[in-house]
């Protein structure tokens, strides 16, 4: 495509995780060096349904009738060459009897990770804004440590053009004009570093990273997470040990699951009547940080579920189990890295098992859901200073902001 018909620059870091897309933006407004720049952090809840003929029909049908769609979700036509795979991603269909996530290895096939991508850059550039898509974009991509084997496929999937059409029938692309791909925990790391790690005052040590220093870091995704040793370099660089990083399965999904069932069986007179929807994902998290479950708003006496919870967190067992078995209890980390959406749900369960005086979470904890994609547009712009692909519209006032 003539550069004289590409629009400002966009550069996207996307995490394409098993819970949750998500993505974080800088994009321009303009190709001056000193055109405004936005900044966008979006997400959309990890559901995938695959439509067949009827229900695209009915998708048509609701499109026609001006029905509104559900927030954070995206439903749409995909063209790779003769084939045309149909859609809906997102928070609409999270309760959807047909709703099969793309987890893990599974989601690397045409029609499969190319449209995740779609759905989360659809939430990074609203039909609203850019009716036709954005035919500039700058993309990384974050890839698990123990997936790395995928990165050749997944260059195949989304280093290209991708064409999208609506239920209404309009059309939108977004051309992607390079990609690189970055390690999840090395980019949760590379945030860390980056802005020094937020650590507990009072209960662990203030210590900075440093040359050689060794990290332990504990990726914890929505349905799989993984450890593994990291090595700073002279430049501040971790430099990853790939063959020693262990999965650990299970997540924020996983732990959901359990605590809401370990709550029915225990408590099925005080939750008669209430359904999964009333259950919601909210409300368990603030039970499981805060062990207390509150009822009929009567927040002056909630319900002790300490024993309850505990006995349904059976993936503080998983990662105390690697912790101790394969990585010695962290005795020769210089600093143990928390990243991960996971973490904010059990942060202070698992620095009780973890018991290190280094404990560093990737960012503050209202935002560890997005440390791996913020650390991953950091190495893209890096690899972009390396080839001198850098666009000079970035140049004088990028940032990542907080």
């Amino acid at each position: 495509m003539p550069s004289s018909n590409l629009m400002p620059p966009a550069l996207v870091s996307v995490d394409l995780g098993n819970s949750v897309l998500e993505a974080f933006a800088v994009i321009a407004k303009g190709h001056e060096e000193d055109a405004e720049l936005t900044r966008r952090e979006v997400s959309v809840p990890h559901a995938f349904v695959e439509l067949n003929n009827g229900m695209w029909k009915q998708a048509k049908m609701s499109a026609k009738l001006n029905r509104s769609r559900s927030i954070q979700t995206h439903t749409f036509m995909l063209q790779i060459g003769k084939k045309k795979t149909y859609v809906t991603i997102g928070r609409g269909v999270m309760r959807s009897r047909d709703n099969r996530p793309l987890l893990g290895s599974n989601k690397y096939f045409a029609g499969g990770v190319d449209a995740l991508l779609c759905a989360i850059l659809s939430e990074v550039f609203p039909k609203s804004e850019y009716p036709k898509g954005h035919n500039n974009i700058l993309l990384s991509y974050g890839i698990p440590p123990t997936e790395w084997q995928q990165v050749d496929t997944l260059d195949d999937f989304l280093f290209r053009r991708h064409k999208i059409e609506d239920p209404d029938g309009k059309k939108r692309s977004f051309y992607i004009r390079k990609a690189v791909s970055y390690d999840e925990s090395v980019a949760g790391l590379i945030y860390a570093v980056s802005t020094d790690g937020e650590r507990r005052g009072g209960k662990f040590t203030e210590k900075k990273f440093k040359a050689s220093n060794r990290v332990l870091i504990l990726d914890a995704g929505g349905r799989l997470g993984s450890m593994g040793w990291a090595t700073i370099d002279n430049d501040g660089f971790p430099i990853v040990d790939y063959g020693g990083f262990k999965p650990i399965d299970g997540g924020s999904i996983t732990i959901r699951e359990d605590v809401r069932g370990a709550l029915k069986a225990m408590y099925p007179k005080e939750l008669r009547g209430m359904t999964d929807t009333d259950m919601d994902d909210e409300w368990i998290d603030d039970i499981i940080r805060n062990k207390r479950m509150i009822l009929n708003g009567n927040v002056d006496d909630p319900i002790d579920v300490t024993d309850t919870v505990n006995s349904a967190l059976g993936y503080i067992a998983l990662v105390r189990d690697r912790y101790k078995n394969d990585f010695g209890s962290g005795r020769q980390a210089s600093h143990v890295l928390l990243t991960g959406g996971t973490i904010a749900q059990i942060y202070d369960d698992l620095c009780d098992e973890l018991n290190h005086n280094s404990i560093v979470t990737a960012a503050d904890l209202k935002n560890i859901w997005y440390a791996n994609v913020r650390g991953g547009l950091l190495i893209l712009v890096s690899a972009l200073r390396d080839i001198n692909l850098f666009p000079a519209v970035f140049k004088k006032n990028f940032y990542l902001g907080e």
